[in-house]
């Protein structure tokens, strides 16, 4: 039977052996799912879904370390992790992506104990200043925003002293440990993947480590590891770009003679001159940042010259300027699993399982990957591919009016109802609008700071509005009528003007297929908008051609349940409906 690794805290008594002897051993065993209640959930969770009973039953038996675990929407993804923690009655902490559903999962689990950013706690003497803006360990080892404005902050304040009753316990580190201690903590992933490394809280204190949209977990781990300096500090510290801007070897440099040291002086300066008890909030903001930037940079320097970075500056004289990995897995095992014993990935849209292992470091032969169906009828989530403009960049000028025109056919036939319209793009967006005869119906914006107004303004109105967007792919829930069309007007491949895509794209074997699979998960994200429950209803259109070459090389990477639900047709066929 496999065994596998635990970090130091965990390890006892049968805490890394045979899983399956575990579970005897906690009188679970594999003899079958207890009720809800049985295991003490939630009342709302009256029963099992038999695809969540599978699931379970699955996992339970399975002695791997990695449980790959594809689920579309509505199979109640939450409740089978809630439920393992119940089962195996081992401490989880289940991470996602969002706040949004970081909330939504202590809503319907309020046992489970949430832990934040920083930036969300206020102090209790200073309500306008955040536990993000803690002086603990810069000059001293409490920080003076926990302490009463007449708190002599120099004298010693130590527990036990009789000076102890003003010092009040930070309410970030209070809520962290109550998350330490808890048997189910909830994290997004950016504030777990800070404290695992950084400060170590979360570091072999959980055996199950849940990720959510575990798509999405390349992504976090690249933002996670990557070196942006802000346009600010550019400014500040008057930085200046090798003249040989596009040479690595010229940017190692840099940081050796230019940027390390103008950090450091500038740092040096802050810690030695400043007066601790009154700095402004401005110079302790400067001297995180700049601690920040030096570690990253230190990082990046020795980095460079290991493995392929690429730059992604896109201003390159005001910045920021960005640097990233072209290939994460190679940090995944000290960034990621090593700070748990066994892990829960769940995603409606994992897809190739081992290509998934690569891109994050996982070893395929000790990961378990389940597929789990669709719970929703097929007949209430059609998907027709209509192909009727060729979304090429290249063909743009001849080919985006087609599209427009097909749009409105469709849009023709759902006079109706509200509709969301994927546009990949902010260009592609302000064309659509500019140029439809449905322009009267349609709701935009320009920037992702107008997408919050915007998306309210769509779902509050009763009218049957069109929103045509970008980046609404996730972390949408348009139940009923509030979606029910959704048109993906172009593939959504990932841009090619993006260094790091186009290093990933050509410099690996795996390079076409990791380019095209990303462009299939986002395909089955956005046709997943509009249907959210077992009695709900949506129809999807697929209206570029680039779709047919992308489908009939890649079909197997699209979920079965998915593709049953498709059909192709043609843009005649659609008029004459």
């Amino acid at each position: 039977m496999t065994t596998f690794p635990a970090p130091a805290s965990l390890r006892s008594a049968g805490a890394c052996g045979g899983f399956v002897n575990a579970l005897t051993a906690t009188g679970t065993g594999l003899r079958g799912i207890p009720s809800p209640r049985e295991l003490g959930l939630p009342a709302k969770f009256t029963e099992f879904r038999p695809v969540q009973i599978e699931a379970l039953e699955k996992i339970l038996a399975s002695p791997k370390r990695w449980i790959l675990l594809q689920a579309p929407t509505g199979t109640g993804k939450t409740l089978i992790a809630a439920a393992l923690q119940k089962l195996t009655r081992k401490p989880m902490l289940y991470t996602c992506v969002t706040k949004d559903l970081q909330d939504q999962f202590c809503k319907d689990f309020p046992y489970a104990v949430e832990l934040k950013g920083r930036d969300n706690y206020k102090t209790a003497f200073y309500p306008k200043i955040s536990c993000a803006l803690c002086m603990k360990s810069k000059k001293s080892p409490r920080c003076k925003w926990c302490c009463p404005p007449d708190c002599y902050w120099e004298a010693p304040c130590e527990r036990g002293s009789k000076d102890y009753e003003c010092l009040r316990e930070c309410p970030y580190e209070v809520q962290k440990a109550r998350a330490l201690a808890a048997p189910l903590a909830v994290l997004n992933t950016a504030i777990f993947l800070n404290e695992a490394n950084y400060v170590g809280g979360f570091s072999g204190n959980k055996h199950w480590i849940v990720f959510d949209e575990a798509d999405l977990l390349e992504k976090e781990l690249m933002s996670f590891i990557e070196v942006s300096v802000s346009p600010k500090l550019i400014e500040e510290l008057g930085l200046q770009p090798p003249d040989r801007k596009t040479v690595e070897e010229a940017w190692i440099e840099w940081m050796n003679r230019e940027a390390i040291p103008k950090v450091t002086e500038r740092l040096k300066q802050l810690e030695e001159e400043k007066d601790w008890k009154t700095i402004s909030l401005d110079e302790l903001r400067e001297l995180q940042e700049l601690t920040r930037v030096k570690a990253k940079l230190e990082f990046f320097r020795h980095e460079m010259e290991a493995t392929m970075w690429a730059n992604c500056t896109e201003d390159m004289e005001n910045g920021p300027w960005v640097w990233k990995p072209v290939f994460v897995s190679r940090y995944a095992e000290k960034r990621l699993w090593r700070h748990g014993t066994r892990f829960l990935l769940m995603s409606a849209t994992i897809l190739e399982p081992k290509q998934f292992c690569r891109n994050l470091g996982i070893p395929y032969e000790d990961a378990e990957y389940i597929e789990l169906p669709s719970i929703f009828p097929k007949e209430n989530r059609p998907i027709y591919f209509v192909p009727s403009a060729d979304m090429t960049h290249k063909q743009k000028e001849a080919e985006w009016p087609k599209l427009v025109e097909a749009l409105d056919t469709v849009l023709d036939l759902h006079p109706d109802e509200k509709t969301l319209v994927h546009s990949v793009s902010y260009a592609l967006a302000r064309y659509i609008y500019a140029n439809s005869r449905h322009k009267d119906r349609m709701v935009i914006y320009n920037d992702t700071a107008g997408r919050t107004g915007v998306l309210e303004r769509y779902k509050e109105s009763e009218d049957p509005l069109v929103i045509v967007a970008p980046s609404l792919e996730r972390g949408i829930d348009l139940r009923d009528d509030l979606c029910r069309v959704v048109i993906i007007a172009k593939v959504p491949y990932r841009d090619l003007s993006d260094e790091q895509v186009r290093k990933r794209l050509y410099s690996a074997r795996d390079g076409r297929a990791w380019y095209s699979v990303d462009a299939v998960r986002t395909i089955v994200q956005m046709s997943g908008r509009g249907v959210r429950h077992d009695g709900d209803w949506a129809v999807t259109y697929i209206l570029d051609a680039q779709f047919g070459r992308l489908y009939k090389e890649w079909k197997r990477a699209f979920p079965g349940w998915w593709r049953e639900a498709l059909k192709t047709i043609t843009l005649k066929m659609l008029e004459e409906v």
